[in-house]
C-alpha cells in the first residue's frame, strides 16, 4: 500500500489476498476509484485502468490485452513472497514502473496476476500538464530501459483506445467543456512518453528537468 491509498471499506484487505489460495496466482492488485476532488480527466483515467469487474491474467492474454497484461499497481496490492523471490523481486534500479516490471517476470514464468475489483481504494492525483510530461518521460525512459516489455507487448494501440474513450466518458459525464484539456492533456502524455524513449540521446541536464523521478539521474544512468 502507498501512504496515500486508503480502503474503502473494511473488507479490502481480506478480498485483496482472496486470490493468493489459488496456486497459479501469484500476485493481486486492488482497484482504485478517485477522490471526491478528482477532476473529470483523473475520474476517467481511474475507471480505464480500474474497470468494476474481476479479472485474472496470464501469458495467454497477450494477444488480447498487449500491455495490459502486464498492467499491475502496487499502491494496493499483495504478492506471493516465494514467487517474489523467485523472479528476483523488484529491480534494483529502474526510474519507476517497478510494479508492471514485477508482473510481466511473473506472468512470462507461468504466474498468473488477478486484478480484484472488490478490493476498492481511494486514490487519485490532480496532476498539472507539466507534471503529466515529467511522470509520461519517465514512463517512456522506463520502457528504454526494458526493451524486452515493450518487445512482448505492443504499447501504442492502446493510447488510442484510451483517447477513444476519454471522449465518450466526457460526452456521458456531460463535461464537454474538458474535451479541449483532454486532448491537450493527452498529447503532452504522447510527447513526454515518445521523447522517454529518446532518452539515451538527450543530455544529462535535460533529462534531469524533463523528469519526474530527479533523483534517478542523481547516480548515473543504466
Amino acid at each position: 500500500m502507498t501512504q496515500d491509498a486508503i480502503f474503502s471499506d473494511t473488507r479490502g484487505l481480506e478480498n485483496l489476498i482472496q486470490p493468493l489460495h489459488d496456486n497459479q496466482i501469484a500476485a493481486s492488485y486492488g482497484r482504485q476509484i478517485a477522490k471526491e476532488n478528482a477532476n473529470p480527466i483523473e475520474r476517467f483515467v481511474r475507471s480505464f485502468n480500474y474497470p468494476s469487474e474481476r479479472m485474472v491474467k496470464g501469458i495467454e492474454d497477450l494477444p488480447k490485452l498487449g500491455i495490459k497484461t502486464f498492467f499491475f499497481s502496487n499502491a494496493c496490492s499483495a504478492i506471493k513472497k516465494t514467487a517474489f523471490i523467485e523472479v528476483g523481486g523488484f529491480p534494483n534500479r529502474t526510474i519507476m514502473n517497478e510494479d508492471m516490471f514485477l508482473a510481466a517476470k511473473l506472468i512470462m514464468k507461468g504466474y498468473k496476476v488477478a486484478y480484484q475489483a472488490d478490493a476498492v481504494v481511494y486514490h487519485s492525483h490532480n496532476y498539472s500538464l507539466s507534471t503529466q510530461f515529467k511522470r509520461y518521460f519517465d514512463i517512456g525512459v522506463f520502457f528504454s530501459q526494458n526493451h524486452w516489455i515493450k518487445g512482448i507487448a505492443k504499447s501504442e494501440r492502446e493510447g488510442i483506445r484510451y483517447l477513444k474513450e476519454e471522449i465518450l466518458f466526457l460526452f456521458a459525464e456531460r463535461r464537454t467543456i474538458w474535451i479541449p484539456y483532454a486532448l491537450i492533456d493527452t498529447g503532452i502524455r504522447f510527447f513526454g512518453y515518445r521523447m522517454g524513449l529518446l532518452e539515451k540521446r538527450i543530455p544529462l541536464f535535460l533529462k534531469k528537468r524533463m523528469s519526474f523521478n530527479k533523483l534517478f539521474w542523481e547516480y548515473g544512468n543504466l
